[in-house]
């Protein structure tokens, strides 16, 4: 199979294969036709917005479309011919698109993506950053996921141990053994003393996962108007949102350790914002 750019000559093949890809995820035929000129490719916008299409026996049955004026560069459309598809040809073109993106020096393509195809996304490592209403007949609830999809080769396999990472001082005072970092995420070892109290702090852009391996404490997190305070023990897992105010404490005993995932990777101290807790703290 071909894949090359695509010619105006290509447009009417790539209308009617988006036409008939919308059609054969269920869609009512009144829905399909309010979305029609949305499906099309102008013509003109292939100078603007360049487009690929993979070729079989002389005829198109996939292609894709990029808006290189955005920033960051966008997946204006990507469609296969339900007869070829789950065939590779749909990764195949995202990742030739995102190749063209990164040899720009673009970090991300952003997706308007089809609901019923996030999943294709996501398995190519994209990440859901928000979503638009969308609402048609019978579904008031549906919404257009808005995903980045990563643009960096794949780095090889990476192993740390704890013996080797250098502790840092975290700036809400705890001790972090930083063990790995990869495109999309970081992770690391936090600890606090016996007896010890975080200062409060909030993240400006990075959220985070936690899973508690020893000791015990407590969490506080403050999201707007609502705040909570739960138990920490090894077993417990919690999530810190972007922007959630959070504190923590040790108990007396031993120290509380917990390991942490931060997505994306951590940025730098000028991250964490210092806010009012719940506890006193140094």
């Amino acid at each position: 199979m071909d894949l090359r750019a695509a010619r105006r000559d290509d447009v009417p093949a790539m209308d009617a294969i988006a036409r008939r890809a919308k059609a054969a995820l269920g869609y009512a035929p009144a829905v399909l036709a309010a979305w029609d000129a949305a499906l099309c490719t102008a013509p003109g916008s292939l100078a603007r917005q360049p487009a690929w299409v993979i070729e079989e026996a002389a005829a198109v049955v996939a292609f894709c479309q990029i808006d290189p004026q955005t920033s960051p560069w966008r997946l204006h459309a990507l469609w296969v011919e339900p007869a070829w598809q789950r065939r590779g040809l749909g990764s195949r073109l995202a990742r030739h698109a995102a190749g063209l993106a990164r040899a720009a020096g673009e970090r991300f393509l952003a997706v308007d993506a089809e609901p019923l195809a996030e999943g294709h996304y996501l398995a190519l490592g994209a990440l859901r950053i928000g979503a638009l209403p969308a609402p048609i007949p019978g579904d008031d609830a549906r919404v257009r996921p808005q995903l980045l999809l990563p643009v960096d080769e794949p780095a090889p396999p990476a192993t740390a141990s704890l013996a080797a990472a250098q502790p840092v001082r975290a700036p809400d005072g705890s001790t972090v053994h930083p063990l790995l970092r990869a495109a999309r995420g970081s992770i690391a070892r936090f600890a606090l003393a016996p007896g010890q109290v975080s200062r409060a702090v909030a993240h400006r852009r990075v959220e985070e996962l936690w899973y508690v391996v020893e000791g015990a404490g407590s969490m506080w997190r403050r999201q707007g108007a609502s705040e909570t305070v739960v138990t920490l023990a090894p077993g417990t897992a919690l999530t810190i949102p972007a922007g959630t105010a959070f504190q923590f404490r040790a108990d007396d005993r031993a120290p509380l350790v917990a390991i942490g995932v931060t997505m994306p990777p951590w940025p730098g101290d000028d991250e964490a914002r210092a806010v009012p807790g719940r506890w006193p703290a140094p």
